[in-house]
């Protein structure tokens, strides 16, 4: 007859003395969110950007003739603001007194856990949010990916999403197209090198990902023809977001261009006392950061359903 097995809440929690539980835990595994958000601090609770943009070419002159003066164009202001994230946990007496296999002691590596899936899921919120716009929005009032993005010194629009097709040479090549006919807030080429896929956290769509990146010859065709978006694109590895919902949506990025950030306001802060009136042992942990990005020339994506 098998032992009996109870149940029942039990606050987890950082004892006194186990930090290195914490930060074994923390460090344990790449932070994935670097991969496909810019990292850095800042000071203030709030970062402001706008866009400049001056003229587009120099006019022609004739023999002793002035030259034209044109203004410059200033964008609106886009503004991010930091989101404060916070965890108590607690055990009180009793539990200190049975407990018996130092269970306890675990919580520690929970409390951290905790706080490096916070950084993630909401990093990763982004992701989920690329094509809607509903949490993040850029300097022009649109989505991070959208196909009606406007200029500032131009008329018309400009667009990084492309067609709803499945992670395919089709779709990469829709990307990249977007990509080579690229234009700044003047109407002008600019030149975009997409060096990152981001993918879901499926097996089928890595597995594709894989053989298009690494094969010598275009995949899924007859013809068995030579893999040119492979040696273009020169990337031989997918990034796999594992905290996006969406597994089928990918996005290519161009790393010089990204303006994606995660903005540490305030490091995770942890601090352990014993409550003087109950004599339980309690600990805590906080941080604060900015999530925001301002121009979206750097990402392309598509949202297959």
């Amino acid at each position: 007859m098998p032992n009996p097995v109870t149940q029942a809440e039990m606050v987890l929690l950082v004892r006194a003395g186990l930090r290195k539980n914490f930060r074994d835990r923390f460090n344990r595994g790449a932070i994935e969110f670097e991969q496909y958000l810019r990292t850095d601090t800042t000071s203030s609770p709030e970062v402001h950007a706008t866009v400049f943009t001056g003229p587009s070419r120099l006019f022609e002159m004739g023999d002793i003739e002035a030259p034209i003066f044109d203004a410059p164009r200033i964008g609106p202001k886009v503004t991010g603001v930091d989101r404060e994230f916070g965890l108590g946990v607690g055990i009180g007496r009793k539990l200190q007194e049975d407990d018996l296999y130092g269970k306890s002691k675990e919580s520690g590596i929970w409390l951290a856990n905790a706080a490096k899936q916070t950084d993630e899921y909401r990093s990763a919120q982004l992701l989920d949010d690329i094509f809607a716009g509903s949490d993040f929005l850029g300097i022009d009032g649109k989505a991070l990916v959208a196909n009606d993005h406007p200029f500032l010194n131009e008329t018309g629009t400009w667009s990084n999403l492309a067609a709803a097709v499945g992670l395919s040479l089709a779709g990469l090549t829709n990307l990249r197209d977007l990509a080579m006919n690229q234009k700044d807030h003047n109407g002008d080429p600019v030149v975009v090198n997409l060096d990152r896929l981001i993918i879901g956290n499926d097996a089928r769509v890595e597995q594709r990902a894989l053989q298009i990146l690494r094969s010598t010859h275009e995949p899924f065709t007859a013809d068995n023809q030579e893999n040119a978006l492979k040696m273009k694109l020169g990337i031989s590895e997918p990034t796999i977001s594992r905290y996006k919902l969406s597994k089928k949506s990918y996005m290519m990025v161009d790393s010089e261009m990204n303006d994606a950030w995660f903005l540490r306001r305030r490091a995770h802060t942890s601090k352990t006392w014993i409550d003087d009136l109950t004599g339980a042992i309690l600990s805590k942990i906080d941080t604060r950061f900015i999530i925001w990005f301002v121009d979206a020339r750097g990402w392309y994506g598509a949202n297959p359903t």
